[in-house]
């Protein structure tokens, strides 16, 4: 987006971004994981995934379960988002404890702090950001891809992810 176009654009409410999601969200806050203490990305014999897996089976045959007196309604979505300053004060005063030793809980926090605004929120455009995950894990745009990059500028992305050149947005402004 342009300095003017980003500015106008954000005039409006939030983009957040929340995701509909089939499988159990809500047993990544349920259980205790060590994932303090093992790496699972640097696991090439998978051992740590076992480890974790075993932690988490014998909390199930526990019953350990930390929402069980809790009133949260666990929402997903991505961990990049753009909020007005009206709702940091309730992120801020969220006892937020619950999301301590859980798993992925950047993917849950902002949304469930501010689940209760979802409908009430422009939603719309996600959380702005351009990602492609079809061409990569993310995809790493290059020089190459300016062109489909500039074709963006002042839609709903205000961000592309993940850029590593800076020649790169100099490239994709540079006539404008």
């Amino acid at each position: 987006m342009t300095a003017n176009y980003f500015k106008s654009y954000f005039k409006n409410e939030v983009y957040i971004g929340f995701f509909n999601s089939k499988n159990q969200i809500s047993d990544r806050i349920r259980y205790y994981y060590p994932t303090r203490f093992l790496n699972l990305r640097k696991d090439p014999f998978k051992l740590k995934r076992v480890i974790f897996s075993i932690v988490v089976l014998l909390q199930k045959l526990l019953r350990i379960d930390r929402l069980k007196n809790s009133n949260y309604k666990i929402k997903k979505g991505s961990n990049w988002f753009s909020i007005k300053k009206k709702y940091i004060a309730n992120i801020l005063e969220f006892d937020d404890s619950i999301f301590m030793y859980s798993f992925l809980a950047d993917e849950l926090y902002i949304q469930t702090i501010l689940g209760d605004f979802e409908d009430s929120i422009d939603n719309k455009d996600g959380n702005c950001r351009y990602i492609d995950w079809d061409r990569g894990r993310p995809y790493v745009f290059t020089e190459k891809d300016a062109r489909e990059l500039s074709n963006l500028i002042n839609t709903k992305y205000s961000f592309a992810r993940k850029v590593n050149n800076a020649n790169i947005p100099r490239k994709i402004f540079q006539d404008l």
